[in-house]
C-alpha cells in the first residue's frame, strides 16, 4: 500500500511539474495568455492594425490631433459627392483594424449624402500610443470637439454612430455631451466589458467567470447603464440575429434600457455588416431618426 501511495504521489508531482511548465511556456509564448495573466486591457480588448489601406477612392481629409498627454492621433473627414451634406456622422469603429479597413462601412453613408468624421484611437492606424478604456474615451472626446469646431459641421445635425466596442464609447460620449448630439446609432454594440469577455471566451469556465464576477474588470463606463441616462436623443439600436461576436441579447438589453424615443432594427448577417448588407435602408433609417426632432 505504501508503495502504491508513493507511486501515486510521484505521479501527482509529475503532473504538477508538467502542468506548471506548460503554463509557464504558454505565458512566455502566447500573447493572449500573457495578457490575461497580467490583466492588460490594451491587449485583451483592442486589436489595432497599423498598416493603412488606400482610401483615395473616397474624398477625404486627414486630420492629425495632439491629445492632452502629447500623443498624436488621426481622424479622417469624408465628404459626400454633393456639396451640401444632410448631417455629420461621428463614426466610432470596433476594437480591431483602423479607419481604412472600415471604408466599406463608411462609403454607403457618404454615398447616401452624409459627411463622416471617423477616428482612429491611439495605437490604431497612424495614431501613436497604446489604447486603454479611459484614453479611448478621451481620444473620442478630443476628436468630437475638433469635429464640432469645423465650419462645415456647425450648421448640421450630428449623429454619433458606434460599432461593436465603439458602440460603448458612443453611448458614454452621447451621455456626457447629449446637447450636441442629434441622434445615436449603435450597430452590434457591446453592453459592457464583462459581456465582451463572456461572448468571446474560448471555454465555459472563463465565460462563467466573466458573467459572475464583473467587479474584476476595469469599467470606467458601461453602455447598458449609461444608455439609461440619455433622455431626449433619438436612438437606433441595430443587432444581427447571426452575430457571433456580440450575442443578440446584448442589443436587446441596450434597447430595453434606453429611454424613448428609440427604435430597434434586427438584421441578419455577420457582426457589424449592416452598412454593407443594407446600405440604402441604413441611410433611410438614419434620416428618419433625424426627423424625430
Amino acid at each position: 500500500m505504501k508503495k502504491v501511495l508513493k507511486i501515486f504521489a510521484w505521479g501527482m508531482l509529475g503532473i504538477v511539474v508538467v502542468t506548471g511548465g506548460f503554463a509557464l511556456y504558454l505565458y512566455q509564448t502566447n500573447d493572449f495568455v500573457r495578457a490575461v495573466v497580467e490583466n492588460d486591457e490594451s491587449r485583451l480588448f483592442y486589436f489595432p492594425v497599423t498598416e493603412m489601406r488606400g482610401m483615395d477612392s473616397t474624398r477625404h481629409e486627414e486630420i492629425p490631433l495632439q491629445v492632452a498627454d502629447g500623443v498624436t492621433i488621426y481622424s479622417y473627414f469624408f465628404q459626400p459627392p454633393t456639396d451640401s451634406a444632410k448631417a455629420t456622422i461621428f463614426f466610432l469603429h470596433g476594437s480591431g483594424g483602423n479607419v481604412s479597413l472600415y471604408l466599406p462601412a463608411i462609403r454607403p453613408l457618404v454615398e447616401g449624402g452624409f459627411q463622416v468624421y471617423a477616428l482612429d484611437w491611439r495605437g490604431f492606424g497612424k495614431s501613436g500610443g497604446k489604447p486603454t478604456h479611459t484614453n479611448v474615451l478621451n481620444d473620442s472626446k478630443t476628436a468630437f470637439a475638433n469635429m464640432l469646431s469645423r465650419e462645415d459641421v456647425q450648421s448640421k445635425p450630428v449623429v454619433v454612430f458606434g460599432q461593436s466596442l465603439g458602440g460603448q464609447v458612443a453611448v458614454r460620449l452621447t451621455k456626457d455631451l447629449e446637447e450636441q448630439v442629434a441622434a445615436l446609432v449603435l450597430d452590434g454594440s457591446v453592453a459592457s466589458f464583462p459581456t465582451v469577455a463572456a461572448d468571446n471566451a474560448p471555454v465555459d469556465f472563463l465565460r462563467q467567470r466573466a458573467e459572475s464576477h464583473p467587479e474584476e474588470f476595469h469599467q470606467p463606463y458601461i453602455a447598458a447603464e449609461d444608455i439609461r441616462e440619455i433622455s431626449a436623443t433619438p436612438k437606433l439600436i441595430i443587432q444581427s440575429s447571426d452575430d457571433s461576436n456580440v450575442r443578440p441579447e446584448r442589443g436587446q438589453t441596450l434597447f430595453a434600457n434606453a429611454r424613448e424615443p428609440k427604435a430597434f432594427w434586427q438584421t441578419e448577417g455577420r457582426h457589424i455588416h449592416t452598412l454593407m448588407n443594407y446600405p440604402h435602408e441604413a441611410v433611410q433609417r438614419i434620416e428618419r431618426l433625424l426627423n424625430w426632432h
